[in-house]
């Protein structure tokens, strides 16, 4: 999916059940009696310009905030373009499946800006996808020199 001008998507599904998790010494005492789980999105989100958005929790989605909750965050699609899903669900002292219906919103992504949105969703090669990774991995923090350079 490629985002013109900024982008307002207010939901991500996601397919496939790929994930890693980071181990509780990342997030010391932060979450209690919950383990951390990434749903690994295999789209990106690619916007012309650096907009801001809130990543939550999908409050009116999901009326059982005990079954899992999304850690929320600020993100942009600019100068990266991962929309991977960083969620937390309770621990329980057997072994526990979470399913998490076809269709249903995970996340709710919020423009901090007042702004023109146009989505275009694009299907392309591996080639490109990989280049449009690779870019992201190649760019990461590279927008804190660019400012740093050009003020």
């Amino acid at each position: 999916m490629r985002a013109v001008g900024g982008a307002w998507i207010r939901s991500l599904n996601v397919q496939g059940g790929e994930g890693e998790q980071h181990p509780p010494s990342q997030y010391p005492g932060m979450v209690s009696g919950w383990g951390h789980y990434k749903l690994i999105c295999p789209w990106l989100l690619i916007a012309e310009e650096p907009v801001h958005f809130h990543f939550g929790h999908p409050f009116y989605h999901h009326p059982d905030p005990g079954r899992f909750q999304v850690m929320p965050g600020v993100t942009e699609f600019h100068w990266q373009h991962h929309v991977h899903v960083n969620a937390v669900f309770p621990l329980h002292k057997q072994l526990s499946e979470v399913g998490l219906h076809v269709g249903a919103p995970v996340s709710y992504l919020t423009p901090l800006e007042d702004i023109d949105v146009e989505i275009r969703a694009e299907c392309v090669s591996q080639d490109e996808y990989d280049r449009l990774d690779d870019m992201t991995q190649l760019s990461f923090h590279h927008h804190k020199l660019a400012r740093t350079i050009g003020s």
